[in-house]
């Protein structure tokens, strides 16, 4: 981290890791070429979708909308990808992301018997929170006019943010 000095007063870390299992069993599957941009070749793993195991299938002439639920269903993994292999298939659909295209995406519908596999997912993203809240109007807490009084002696400003989120899947099932 950069510019940690006698100064720095307040660093906020903020860590989220979401980690439950899958309603059905995955299968390690071999590698495969994910064909991202630029295309790499990464673990997968797969399943045999029945149409009674109630996951979410739903597609249109743009895209495809894969719902895959957690254990007890109150939590669901949702991928989205472009039908077309146009340039800029992906960054169009991540535009046109708003809360009607959620819906639409996350539609509940009978699905059909499929093969499914996917990327494993071990992701870890981390954001830079400090522009984000300043863009949101949150601006006195990173000056030298915050105030922290009820939290800590003294004077104080938030010099850094740290926001970690995790996605890790442990095991398969």
């Amino acid at each position: 981290m950069e510019n940690i000095n006698p100064q720095t007063s307040i660093i906020l870390v903020n860590e989220l890791i979401f980690a439950a299992p899958w309603k059905d069993e995955f299968f390690a599957s071999k590698t495969k070429t994910f064909f991202s941009n630029p295309p790499r070749e990464i673990a997968m793993i797969g399943a045999t979708v029945v149409r009674d195991c109630k996951w979410n299938y739903i597609e249109n002439e743009e895209w495809q909308s894969l719902g895959i639920p957690f254990k007890s269903y109150k939590a669901w993994l949702y991928i989205v990808l472009p039908k077309k292999d146009a340039k800029n298939a992906l960054s169009k659909l991540i535009e046109e992301l708003n809360d009607k295209s959620f819906k639409e995406w996350t539609k509940r519908s009978v699905n059909p018997s499929m093969f499914v596999r996917i990327p494993q997912l071990n992701e870890t993203f981390n954001f830079p929170l400090k522009e984000a809240l300043q863009k949101l109007g949150i601006k006195s807490a990173f000056t030298d006019s915050a105030d922290f009084t009820k939290l800590i002696q003294g004077s104080a400003k938030i010099n850094h943010i740290l926001h970690n989120a995790s996605f890790k899947e442990h095991k398969l099932t």
